[in-house]
């Protein structure tokens, strides 16, 4: 099995990247998934997870959320998994932050494919993520429509994609997203970024 290690406090970007592994993983056969958060389980159950094989399904994705809630003696169960993972277990392991000076995350970092998913800081972020969602959906704006819409949303993953939607269902068929449909769509300016908070 393949393993990531999902590092930071996006909950869009991580949504759509444990989205995007899952139907990767489908893809091969039938896979039972588990969902487990790190700050309401115990040692034992964390054990029986990663021990445990699938009988019904051809794979099992284990994910584990807010991971940095692991107590050490569970973290340390963790890590030691990637001393001998099982072939037919993929892991993704969601948390804020990974503390480097324990053993336990050195080792899941060597063990896994690590993606950040940090929130946009500035609004190229949004830029290049509006960029491949256009792409995604079959849309296209003029470099005006992209500023207007860029300079009317939160810095955020969650508002802007909800905006995008409803430009993608407001122009129904048409391929591109005009600076009129943004007046239609978006009203007000943006509240303010992170910064000015």
């Amino acid at each position: 099995g393949d393993n990531f290690l999902l590092v930071g406090e996006d909950a869009y970007l991580i949504d759509r990247i444990i989205s995007q592994i899952s139907r990767s993983i489908k893809e091969g056969g039938d896979v039972d998934t588990t969902l487990i958060y790190g700050d309401d389980m115990s040692y034992g159950e964390l054990a029986d997870h990663l021990d445990s094989y699938t009988i019904f399904s051809d794979a099992k994705l284990l994910i584990i959320k807010n991971a940095e809630a692991l107590n050490k003696r569970s973290l340390d169960l963790l890590g030691s998994y990637f001393d001998d993972p099982l072939d037919s277990q993929s892991l993704i392991i969601v948390s804020a932050k990974v503390d480097g000076k324990f053993t336990a995350w050195k080792k899941a970092t060597a063990g896994s494919l690590r993606v950040n998913c940090d929130p946009p800081k500035f609004s190229g972020d949004i830029r290049a993520w509006l960029s491949t969602e256009l792409r995604r959906i079959g849309k296209s704006m003029s470099a005006q429509a992209i500023n207007d819409f860029i300079s009317r949303i939160e810095l955020d993953y969650y508002t802007a994609a909800n905006e995008l939607i409803k430009l993608d269902i407001l122009t129904g068929k048409r391929d591109q997203i005009t600076v009129q449909d943004l007046e239609i769509s978006l009203s007000g300016k943006r509240l303010g970024t992170r910064i000015d908070f």
